[in-house]
């Protein structure tokens, strides 16, 4: 436990995301941003100056400051590579999600950060935004009935520095793993369709998610939109709700027509990294943990086995102490 000094923290990859992690650590209070790292020199040395930090092109060299707390948003095909690194000397992790490319290397993370008894956070970012919060407290009361169908979309340009993943495993991870937040249930199967018009890997796509309660759920991601728009609707037995997360809006639909539900503002990136520095701080379980991105890696690889086998796929289930059940667990 660290308690009565600063934490310090390190951001490896300061791309897209990472950035905006050095940002908000340079100016959060209690933390100390010891350094960030990334392959590219020239962003790097810019990042630093402008966070007031240390530049360091190799991320080992960073790691021997000894930070406390440590975000990794590098490319997805890294997150193993580099948390195997950050876990040797002692950091405490908050991996950008996915986890990992697959669960088998997801698991080795998994399983190293329990050895070293380290806390792992994933970057679940969606569970952070206060709409989503407000959605919960709201769903607590339970006075709209139960959930019976959730639609998302999640649409937007193609950002080019995605190149070693598809939008199924980029993007519609997202609202997979906050249907499971929401409902509190894993989907039993998942079908999917897919498009590949322009990347690597599919850039489109639909996923059907079949739940034990009866409930359906419908995930739809595309980098074929001029604009950006997110939003996720859930019908439910006395009426609608509908959350827009670009807006932080809440708005309920039924028979006296739309209200529109105060949201506290905030942005979600700095809630996410304030609950991490407060885990990492006060010896607290992680608010979005492992085998939580567990769950969202086995949806994601059986969505895009889906859409290339044209099947239905089924998932794993849940074992006798009520966490998820990966089918690969049983290959490491």
């Amino acid at each position: 436990m660290i308690k009565n000094r600063q934490i310090k923290a390190a951001v490896i990859g300061v791309g897209q995301m990472g950035v905006h992690h050095a940002r908000i650590y340079s100016r959060m209070a209690g933390v100390d941003l010891v350094g960030i790292s990334d392959i590219d020199e020239e962003r790097g040395n810019w990042v630093a100056s402008r966070f007031n930090t240390k530049y360091f092109k190799d991320a080992e060299t960073l790691l021997k400051k000894k930070p406390d707390a440590v975000t990794i948003a590098v490319p997805t095909s890294l997150h193993r590579e580099i948390a195997d690194m950050a876990l040797d000397y002692n950091a405490n992790l908050l991996v950008e999600k996915p986890l990992a490319d697959n669960t088998k290397n997801a698991w080795a993370i998994i399983k190293k950060a329990k050895s070293e008894k380290r806390v792992l956070m994933v970057g679940h970012i969606e569970r952070f935004n206060p709409a989503i919060e407000s959605l919960k407290n709201l769903l607590a009361l339970g006075t709209m009935g139960k959930i019976k169908k959730i639609s998302t979309l999640r649409v937007s340009p193609y950002p080019v520095r995605i190149n070693d993943a598809g939008i199924i495993l980029d993007v519609s991870c997202h609202d997979i793993d906050l249907i499971s937040y929401l409902t509190g249930s894993k989907a039993k199967s998942v079908s999917a369709d897919a498009k590949q018009e322009f990347h690597k890997y599919e850039d489109e796509a639909k996923i059907s998610l079949n739940f034990e309660d009866g409930i359906n759920a419908v995930v739809e991601t595309s980098w074929h939109y001029p604009y950006k728009n997110r939003r996720l609707l859930l019908m439910l037995e006395k009426g609608a709700i509908l959350i827009n997360f670009m807006r932080q809006s809440l708005t309920i639909y039924n028979s006296d027509g739309a209200v529109s539900v105060p949201v506290h503002s905030g942005e979600p990136l700095s809630i996410e990294l304030h609950a991490f520095i407060d885990t990492v701080a006060n010896d607290k379980p992680s608010p979005v943990n492992g085998e939580d991105s567990i769950y969202t890696l086995d949806v994601t690889s059986s969505a895009v086995k889906s859409y290339k086998e044209n099947k239905q796929i089924k998932l794993g289930n849940k074992t006798t102490n009520n966490t998820y059940k990966s089918p690969v667990l049983a290959m490491i």
